[in-house]
C-alpha cells in the first residue's frame, strides 16, 4: 500500500498534540499514529516497584516523573550511564540502530525527558479509544512506538531539519505498511516494557 505526505506541522504542546489526536480519531477513527518516545520503562525497574501492568506503569510515571527529572537518582542519570544493559529495555537492544536509554536525561538524542513526559499521554489515548501496541491487538485508531532513525533508508528526500526529516520519514513508512500494522497482535513478552515497531518488510519508496 502506498502513501504520500500531505503536510508537516509543528508548534503544538504535548497536551495540544494529544487533544488533536483525540479530535482527529473522533472525526475519522481510521488513524494510525507513530509516537517517538518510549512507551514504558525496563521491566526490572517496574517489577521492583510492584508493577506488573503497563497502565500502572503509566500511572507511576505520571506521579513521579517530575521528581525524577528534578532530582535524578540511579538508574536515572545525567553524568554517567549505569554499567551493563540494565539501562535498556529488551526492544532497545533488539531493534537495531543506537537507541538511547529511557534513564538517560542529558545529551544529544536523549529520549528520557520526552518519554517520561509522554507516557502519561498514553493513558489519555487509551481512554479515548486508541489501541496501544504491543499492549493491545491492533484496532483503529492505533498508536505505536517508533524510532525514526530506523526509517532513514526508506526516505531519501531533503528536509528542512532533522525533526522534519524524521517526521516525514515516519509518516511515509507508516502509510506504506498499514496492512502490516493492522495485523499486529498483543505480544505478551513485551506487555510490560513495550516494543518499538519497525516494518517486517521494506517497501520500495515508489511503491
Amino acid at each position: 500500500m502506498g502513501g504520500r505526505l500531505i503536510r508537516l506541522e509543528c508548534g503544538r504542546s504535548r497536551e495540544e498534540v494529544v487533544a488533536h489526536l483525540l479530535e482527529e480519531a473522533e472525526r475519522d477513527p481510521e488513524l494510525v499514529v507513530g509516537l517517538d518516545f518510549a512507551f514504558s520503562l525496563p521491566e526490572w525497574f517496574l517489577q521492583a516497584r510492584g508493577i506488573a501492568d503497563v497502565s500502572n506503569a503509566w500511572d507511576l510515571v505520571s506521579r513521579e516523573a517530575e521528581g525524577w527529572l528534578r532530582d535524578p537518582r540511579p538508574p536515572f542519570w545525567r553524568t554517567r550511564r549505569p554499567a551493563g544493559d540494565v539501562a535498556f529495555r529488551r526492544t532497545e537492544l533488539e531493534c537495531g540502530g543506537r537507541p538511547k536509554s529511557t534513564f538517560q536525561l542529558v545529551g544529544a538524542g536523549q529520549v528520557g525527558t520526552g518519554s517520561l513526559r509522554g507516557m502519561p499521554s498514553l493513558s489519555r489515548l487509551a481512554a479515548g479509544g486508541f489501541s496501544i501496541w504491543p499492549f493491545d491487538d491492533a484496532q483503529l485508531p492505533l498508536a505505536v512506538e517508533i524510532y525514526p532513525r530506523l526509517f532513514e533508508a526508506d526516505f531519501d528526500d531533503a528536509a528542512s531539519n532533522e525533526h522534519a526529516r524524521d517526521a516525514a520519514a515516519s509518516a511515509l513508512v507508516l502509510a506504506r505498511h498499514v496492512e502490516e500494522l493492522l495485523a499486529l497482535r498483543h505480544e505478551p513478552a513485551y506487555a510490560l516494557e513495550g516494543k518499538i515497531w519497525r516494518p517486517a518488510t521494506r517497501l520500495d519508496s515508489n511503491t
